[in-house]
C-alpha cells in the first residue's frame, strides 16, 4: 500500500510538472501617459516607445474597455536600438474611445503597457484650436471662480502630519544606501518634451536630462521610427550629473515624433529624450500633458 502511494504521488507530481511548469519570465509594468486619436490615420502619431528588459522578439495583445487581452489588428512591437522599442499601434486597437493597454510579450519577459488614452482629438493640434479662440466657445474659468473660501485656511497644516512620521523605524539606514544605488542603477530615464515646429528660440529647443559619466560627441536620433543619425549638436553639462542637447532650428522643422539617444561611458546610462513636433508653443499657451 505505501509502495502505491508513494508511486501515484510521483505520478500525480510529474503531472502538476507538466501542467504548470516554472514561469521564469519577469513581469513589468510600463505606464506611458499618451493621447492618441480615435481610428488615427498617421502611423507617427500613434508610434510610442517603451523600455523592455530583454531584447527580444516582442508578440503584442491588447485590451480595450476593461476587457480581457486578445490579439490586435495588427499592432507591432520592434526594437529601436538597445532595450529601446517602439508600439506602432494598429488604428483598428483604437476605434473605442477611452483607456486602452497592451501587453507587450516576450520569450523571457512580459510588459504590460498602460496610461494610454483614446480621444476624439488630435492631441498634436487641438490644444492650439481651443487656446486660439478668441470667441466665447472657449475653455475659460469665471472670475472668482477659486477664490479663498474654495480653500480653508491651514487645510493642511502640521496636524496632518504627524511628528516622526517618517523616523528611524520606518526608515532603516541602509534603506537610504538601496534608495540611492536604485537611482544610479535606473538612470536609464525616458523624458518627454513637446518642441514647436520650426522653433525660432534656442532657449525652447533646449532639452535637459540627468546622466552621469563621459557624454558622447552626438546623440542619435530616430525620427517616427526610422534609421538613427548623428544630431548637429553634441551633448553638454550645465552642472554635475544635469546635462541638456540644444537641438537646431532645422531638426525641429519636423512633423511627428523624435527619438534621441544618449548613451554615456557608464553602463547603467540609457538616456532616451522624446519629443513631440508640435503646432504651437507649450510655453506660451500650454501643453496637453
Amino acid at each position: 500500500m505505501r509502495k502505491r502511494l508513494t508511486i501515484g504521488w510521483l505520478l500525480a507530481m510529474l503531472a502538476l510538472l507538466v501542467i504548470c511548469p516554472a514561469i521564469d519570465a519577469a513581469t513589468f509594468y510600463r505606464q506611458i501617459d499618451a493621447d492618441v486619436q480615435v481610428s488615427e490615420a498617421s502611423a507617427a502619431k500613434r508610434t510610442l516607445y517603451y523600455q523592455v528588459n530583454t531584447h527580444e522578439a516582442q508578440t503584442i495583445t491588447v485590451s480595450k474597455a476593461g476587457g480581457g487581452f486578445g490579439a490586435t489588428a495588427g499592432s507591432t512591437g520592434t526594437q529601436v536600438t538597445g532595450v529601446v522599442y517602439k508600439l506602432v499601434i494598429h488604428a483598428d486597437d483604437i476605434d473605442t474611445e477611452g483607456d486602452v493597454a497592451f501587453c507587450s510579450t516576450g520569450a523571457t519577459d512580459i510588459h504590460y503597457i498602460f496610461g494610454v488614452r483614446v480621444v476624439d482629438h488630435d492631441p498634436f493640434d487641438a490644444v492650439a484650436e481651443i487656446l486660439d479662440d478668441t470667441g466665447t466657445s472657449g475653455v475659460q474659468i469665471p472670475a472668482g471662480e477659486i477664490d479663498a473660501a474654495a480653500i480653508a485656511d491651514n487645510a493642511i497644516d502640521h496636524g496632518a502630519i504627524a511628528t516622526d512620521a517618517i523616523g528611524t523605524a520606518e526608515l532603516a539606514t541602509t534603506a537610504v544606501d538601496e534608495i540611492a544605488a536604485a537611482v544610479n542603477a535606473e538612470n536609464r530615464g525616458i523624458y518627454y518634451y513637446q518642441v514647436q515646429r520650426n522653433c525660432s528660440l534656442a532657449a525652447r529647443r533646449t532639452l535637459y536630462f540627468r546622466a552621469t559619466g563621459t557624454l558622447p560627441a552626438k546623440a542619435s536620433m530616430s525620427l517616427n521610427g526610422g534609421s538613427f543619425a548623428d544630431s548637429t549638436n553634441a551633448p553638454g553639462t550645465v552642472n554635475g550629473a544635469f546635462r541638456k542637447l540644444e537641438l537646431t532650428r532645422a531638426e525641429t522643422a519636423r512633423t511627428g515624433r523624435l527619438v534621441i539617444n544618449i548613451t554615456t561611458s557608464v553602463t547603467v546610462n540609457y538616456v532616451v529624450l522624446i519629443v513631440d513636433f508640435v503646432s504651437y508653443d507649450p510655453f506660451t499657451q500650454g501643453a496637453m500633458r
